[in-house]
């Protein structure tokens, strides 16, 4: 992804992190851990990098390592239900740490 994202800006001028945030309508910071591959690109992401590069979605989340197709729904045995509201706090943090593997530590309740 950072590869794509750096030839991007040399075809079509943008020279800063900046200019490419304003470009594909993130912030400064989130463009520059794309850039350097810091960060995995939660799915409006990608969505934005798809537009503003006029790329189909599926492109874009094969070079992000990302399902392309639909994926089937994730759903816990019925036995989970039995868990406590700090258990499933647990197993959903160990959930978001799966999906966002890499990418920068934030509160996702």
């Amino acid at each position: 992804m950072a590869d794509f994202l750096v030839d991007q800006m040399m075809v079509r001028g943008i020279r800063t992190h900046r200019e490419l945030g304003a470009f594909l309508r993130v912030a400064p910071a989130t463009a520059t851990r794309l850039l350097h591959g810091e960060r995995v690109p939660h799915e409006d992401t990608l969505d934005k990098i798809a537009r503003a590069f006029d790329i189909e979605i599926t492109e874009i989340r094969r070079m992000a390592q990302r399902p392309v197709g639909d994926v089937e729904p994730f759903v816990l045995p019925k036995e989970f239900d039995q868990l406590t509201p700090g258990q499933r706090d647990v197993v959903r943090r160990v959930c978001w740490e799966l999906l966002y593997a890499g990418a920068p530590r934030v509160n996702r309740s």
